[in-house]
């Protein structure tokens, strides 16, 4: 309930209000002409003021390119053995609610069958590979109108399939052969999630990436009425496609006073996360200036970043000095 956090996207270090001016800087410590005392700060218009002192921690997690599902199958066996083939694919997704995946389970995804024949005319891999990517362009078109997934020809040993999106987990890749004798399929080799086999090589299991344009458009700033009629608020933060996003996260604390309810004197501090997706066109310069705060940390999706919830040190040694200097 009390955790707050807000999130800002930054394309550009010109100010859209005014193009003369930039949108944010990092400031030296200064004295005014009145004596005031200006420590260490990053200044974004419009309202951000970051003083050093009150910065806990600094995070940055870098842009992460998106990566569909690539594997590759060998078919130089197949080619030396007629009979009746299939691919069995099940198609899973990570991040989606992609309504063509929807089924009678809890999680979507989507079975694909390709059967081929192989006659002893097709007798080298290659032939084998022009037969079953022709079927499966059809195939793609005629049952659903689109392209889920795109096979092609691995030069002379077998076939390339590759997802559509970052999106897709191929939970399912198997190659199987129709038994006459037992009137059911037989498994040839198979790759069950990510785990390569054989004849079946895992190029890329697949990613979603991160700090790309699908990535905020689907998590931060959705498409909705408000966010892309005419005229909209926080025109200047709409990401742009194709762009590149790294993120950065302010852990900032600010001393209160006694504001608590909790007990007599209840001396309280606000501890707020701030967290900016800056386009890579600017990420150099936005460094620059939030280095006026202190040390940036890195960080990626399996890194655990401890909450802070309490003041540090500094904040302790500031709050005393508050305390002892109070009328």
């Amino acid at each position: 309930m009390f955790k707050w956090s807000v999130t800002s996207v930054i394309n550009t270090n010109v100010d859209c209000m005014n193009s003369d001016h930039v949108l944010f800087e990092g400031l030296d410590k200064e004295t005014q002409t009145d004596g005031t005392e200006l420590e260490d700060r990053l200044v974004i218009r419009r309202g951000l003021t970051f003083k050093k002192s009150n910065v806990q921690a600094i995070y940055k997690r870098n842009y992460r390119s998106e990566v569909a599902p690539d594997y590759k199958i060998a078919l130089d066996t197949v080619a030396t053995t007629p009979g009746i083939y299939r691919l069995n694919m099940y198609i899973s997704l990570s991040g989606s609610q992609d309504e063509r995946y929807a089924n009678t389970r809890v999680l979507k995804g989507k079975p694909i069958y390709v059967e081929f024949e192989v006659t002893s005319a097709d007798n080298t891999a290659e032939k084998v590979a022009d037969k079953v990517v022709a079927i499966v362009k059809k195939y793609m078109h005629m049952v659903y109108e689109d392209r889920l997934l795109n096979v092609t020809k691995d030069g002379s040993t077998g076939i390339e399939i590759k997802g559509i999106s970052g999106e897709q987990r191929f939970s399912k890749v198997a190659l199987e052969k129709w038994d006459d004798d037992k009137k059911d399929w037989t498994l040839v080799d198979e790759s069950l999630n990510g785990v390569a086999g054989t004849k079946i090589t895992v190029v890329a299991v697949g990613d979603n990436g991160f700090g790309t344009y699908r990535n905020i458009i689907k998590d931060l700033r959705l498409p909705t009425a408000a966010n892309t009629r005419w005229n909209r608020i926080a025109q200047d933060e709409a990401p742009v496609v194709g762009g590149e996003y790294t993120q950065y996260t302010i852990v900032y604390c600010v001393h209160r006073g006694v504001l608590g309810s909790d007990a007599v004197g209840d001396d309280v501090t606000s501890v707020t996360e701030h967290v900016f997706y800056v386009k890579s066109d600017v990420k150099s310069v936005w460094e620059t200036a939030l280095g006026k705060l202190g040390d940036i940390t890195p960080v990626d999706a399996s890194t655990t970043v401890k909450d802070v919830a309490e003041p540090t040190e500094l904040h302790k040694k500031k709050i005393k000095a508050e305390i002892t200097t109070a009328p």
